[in-house]
């Protein structure tokens, strides 16, 4: 379930995204697009509601336009189910988790995102938050009775020390 300002986005299994009027709570005719093949497990939207990330029980991740249920890009797969995305507040980044035990960092270059980051998990990622200012990213593993919390700008800072290759 994504929100942005006039439209509520809900992800099917059936692997295509509804689009319903956020004050009426109808579907609009003409308005489901196709996630990027397989069922859809998660869905997020960008604050100015630009982007919608569409992730699949397949891995796959594609940013559509909302506007136009154009496919603006799609991203280079995880190995399993894509659970859980978060866009930054900014815009600038999107988060990707799932049960390949990963946590993906994208940052975004026009109309495509690149990797800057992949971080290994203990189990599969479940849940990923991202604090309004940028700075922390929670994640929820299943089987672990903890949230992980990673402090992104320290991070940002150590990988500065050791690589002026990051896209970050």
């Amino acid at each position: 379930l994504a929100v942005t300002g006039k439209f509520v986005f809900v992800a099917r299994r059936r692997g295509d995204v509804l689009v319903l009027d956020a004050e009426s709570g109808t579907a609009l005719p003409g308005q489901t697009f196709k996630g990027p093949g397989g069922a859809v497990q998660a869905i997020c939207s960008n604050t100015a509601g630009t982007h919608i990330a569409v992730g699949t029980l397949e891995g796959c991740i594609r940013i559509i336009d909302p506007q136009t249920n154009a496919t603006i890009c799609d991203l280079p797969p995880h190995s399993d189910s894509v659970e859980s995305l978060a866009f930054s507040a900014s815009g600038e980044f999107l988060y990707s988790g799932g049960l390949d035990r990963r946590v993906r960092i994208w940052r975004r270059r026009g109309d495509t995102y690149q990797e800057v980051l992949a971080l290994k998990t203990h189990d599969v990622v479940k849940k990923i938050q991202l604090s309004s200012d940028e700075r922390v990213l929670a994640v929820l593993c299943d089987g672990e009775n903890v949230v992980r919390v990673w402090d992104l700008g320290e991070m940002k800072e150590q990988l500065k020390l050791y690589s002026s290759k990051l896209a970050w």
